[in-house]
Parts: structure tokens; C-alpha cells; sequence
């Protein structure tokens, strides 16, 4: 009953997705109005040497779902996390391993653990520690994105973000387009989800929309998609795939 109540909040919201249309941004094949068409992602395939504190993961999500942007590798409702502690390693999933995230996820934990630090990837059932969204079998279509940040603007998008760790996870949650609503005066907001959460530090901390497509619901195909994070010769890897 859950997973159809899910469902039709999603096809709801995917009737309220704009109309805008955003330029080819350089490195992808097809820009389109809505999701009319596939977007594809031709960005760098690489091994993760490193992460850095404020760096974004994201798996991305169906491209079917209503009002998402396309991008290839998708399954599920995708996710999308912060990391707040780099790391260095040899591979990718060792990186992933020694990396310290926050997300909001929306397995089954006590309200507690809905919005959470944890490890960006830390095999297991538990899911109240553990963490498999960015495990080894999605390899390939695991995707980095890079923001062009200074550090102080980077500690004020991860302050937002830990402030509400005291929230819960729901596909319900809205968007605040004033930004005042939360930031500074009032940082708290009850509800979230993954990448919801993301976009709103962003909007909230430094007046930039990251959703690519502008929609009612922020999917995290549409981070992926953001022109915001697309590559430049100055910016040669804010979004990578590994």
C-alpha cells in the first residue's frame, strides 16, 4: 500500500513538471524540453581516487518516472547523498568505504535513521548503519558531481543540510522557493527526501537551482542532468561516472 501510495504522489507531481527547456550543455547528446527524449550523459568514465567534502553522489533513477530528466543507467527511485568527510583509496568502493555521507533514505529504520550519517557504501541489511546504493553492481552508472565552490560556501551548504538531520524522509516533501523559509532565520524543515534535500541547501544557502528540468519534484536524474554540473575546460570533471 506504501509503494502505490508512492506511485501516484510521483505521477501527480510529474503533471506539475515544467515547461521550460534548458540549452545543450556541453558534453551531453540531446537537451529537451521536459522528458520527452532521452538526455544522454557522455561524461568521463574514471576510478575514483579520491572524494571530497561536498562532492554529491548520485544513482540515478527510471527514466519513466513522471517529470524526471533522462539519463541512461537508471533503475528504481534513484538516491542521492553528500559527502561531509573525504577520502583517498585505491579504488573506487575503497574510497566509497572510508567516506562519511548524510542522506535522507527511505527504507524501513526508526524515524531516527531516516536522515543520517553513515559510510557512502558499507555492505549489509542493517540500514539503520548500512549503506548498498552505491555498491560495486552499479558500477559504471554511479555518477560524481563536482561543484566549483569555495570552502566557506561548501561549510554553508553542509551546515544547512546537517541542521535538518532531525527530519524524516517522505516523497512528500516540497520544495521552499522562498529562501528566507529556511535559511538563516529558520533552517529547519520536517520533511525531506534525497534529493530534495540536496537542491535546497543549494537554493537555500546560495540562490542556485540545481534541478535541471525545474519541475515541482526534484528527481536525481535532474541533479545529474543540471547543467550547473556540466563540464568546461575549466571544470573538466564536475560530473564523472565510476
Amino acid at each position: 500500500m506504501r509503494c502505490f501510495q508512492w506511485l501516484i504522489i510521483i505521477v501527480f507531481l510529474g503533471w506539475a513538471c515544467s515547461e521550460a527547456s534548458f540549452t545543450e550543455a556541453a558534453g551531453d547528446n540531446i537537451a529537451v524540453e521536459c522528458n520527452a527524449l532521452p538526455r544522454i550523459i557522455n561524461d568521463t568514465l574514471i576510478e575514483l581516487a579520491e572524494l571530497r567534502r561536498g562532492d554529491i553522489l548520485v544513482k540515478p533513477n527510471h527514466n519513466w518516472l513522471p517529470g524526471t530528466s533522462w539519463v541512461k543507467g537508471g533503475s528504481g527511485f534513484g538516491h542521492a547523498l553528500i559527502v561531509i568527510e573525504g577520502a583517498t583509496g585505491k579504488d573506487s568502493d575503497e574510497v566509497l568505504r572510508k567516506a562519511v555521507i548524510f542522506e535522507s533514505h527511505a527504507r524501513k529504520v526508526p524515524p531516527v535513521y531516516e536522515l543520517r550519517t553513515a559510510k557512502a557504501y558499507q555492505p549489509g541489511t542493517d540500514f539503520r548503519y548500512d549503506n548498498i546504493s552505491f555498491s560495486p553492481s552499479r558500477s559504471e552508472y554511479r555518477y560524481r558531481l563536482r561543484s566549483a565552490l569555495s570552502e566557506s560556501q561548501i561549510d554553508s551548504v553542509i551546515r544547512f543540510i546537517l541542521d535538518q538531520q532531525d527530519g524524516l524522509s517522505s516523497w512528500r516533501a516540497q520544495k521552499k522557493i522562498k529562501i528566507t523559509t529556511l535559511h538563516p532565520d529558520n533552517p529547519h524543515q520536517t520533511y525531506w527526501y534525497c534529493s530534495h534535500l540536496i537542491w535546497q541547501a543549494f537554493f537555500s544557502v546560495l540562490n542556485v537551482d540545481v534541478d535541471a528540468n525545474g519541475g515541482f519534484y526534484v528527481y536525481p536524474n535532474d541533479l545529474i542532468a543540471s547543467p550547473y554540473f556540466s563540464n568546461s575546460p575549466s571544470h573538466p570533471e564536475s560530473r564523472v561516472r565510476f
